[in-house]
C-alpha cells in the first residue's frame, strides 16, 4: 500500500480484467479482488467489561446487571431504559 492519501474519485473498475485502482498522493493501488483468499483462523473473543451509559458496569452494581465477571456470565438482561451500552475486549 502506497503512503499518503487517496484522493477523493481517483478510483476506477476493470470488469475485463477484474481490477479495482485507487490514486493517491504517492501513486496508485491496484487491488484484484479475486485473489483474495477466505482464512481459516477464528480469534477467540474475550469480552472484558461492560458499560452502561459509558460508565463501567462492576459486579452487583447498577441493578445488579451482572452477577458474577462478564466473561463468566450466562445472560446479561438490560431494562428498556439502558438501551446505550457497549462491551469491552
Amino acid at each position: 500500500m502506497q503512503a499518503g492519501h487517496f484522493s477523493p474519485g481517483s478510483s476506477m473498475y476493470s470488469a475485463r480484467d477484474n481490477f479495482i485502482c485507487f490514486g493517491g498522493t504517492e501513486g496508485y493501488n491496484i487491488f484484484f479482488p479475486d485473489d483474495v483468499k477466505r482464512s481459516a483462523f477464528k480469534p477467540k473473543v474475550l469480552i472484558t467489561g461492560l458499560q452502561l451509559f459509558n460508565k463501567d458496569v462492576e459486579v452487583g452494581e447498577k441493578d445488579h446487571i451482572l452477577s458474577k465477571t462478564i466473561n463468566k456470565a450466562d445472560e446479561i438482561v438490560l431494562k428498556p431504559n439502558q438501551s446505550v451500552f457497549r462491551f469491552n475486549m
